[in-house]
């Protein structure tokens, strides 16, 4: 998290993982008289294991603490989930998120439909062979590997930043 203004790290944790270590951070940036929190974080690629990121972020180490749900908070991420996947809807219903990207596109900010992706397999070339049929040994994939292979060539949206119920749309730029 980069900033020019006073912060200070308040927390920074582990998230449960059944793959690659995951993580979120949390830091205090002084806004004028504000104590805005910020929260980032990268979820993992599993559902299973996405929901289990969620619910602890929502809960009181995190974004359930006083300290978040007092003040205002920014929850930003690559979530590797869609907007009405369970791990979103966690934030969205728990917190009263605002979901940045719905206020300004419901503003007309925002452009078409295509620009809210934030992942677009034909625009990343570290994509290139991750959506391929076959594996790195060239051998053709099935079932579930070649169902992950395909869905990654679809268009959609990871990566989100949602405000609490301090913020309210008027304050989204």
């Amino acid at each position: 998290i980069l900033t020019a203004l006073p912060s200070r790290l308040v927390k920074t944790g582990h998230l449960p993982s059944l793959g690659e270590p995951r993580g979120a951070i949390w830091v205090e940036i002084a806004v004028d008289d504000v104590r805005l929190q910020v929260v980032n974080t990268h979820f993992g690629l599993r559902r299973r294991e996405r929901m289990t990121q969620a619910r602890t972020l929502a809960g009181e180490d995190w974004l359930g603490s006083p300290a978040c749900s007092d003040h205002p908070t920014v929850l930003a991420g690559d979530f590797n989930a869609e907007m009405d996947s369970p791990e979103i809807q966690t934030f969205m219903s728990a917190g009263g998120a605002l979901d940045t990207l719905a206020v300004v596109h419901d503003r007309g900010i925002a452009g078409s439909l295509e620009s809210r992706f934030t992942w677009d397999s034909g625009l990343n070339e570290n994509t290139a062979f991750a959506s391929r049929p076959t594996n790195a040994s060239g051998r053709k994939l099935k079932g579930y590997d070649l169902l992950n292979a395909l869905e990654a060539t679809i268009p959609r949206r990871i990566d989100y930043i949602f405000l609490n119920e301090v913020f309210r749309p008027e304050d989204v730029l």
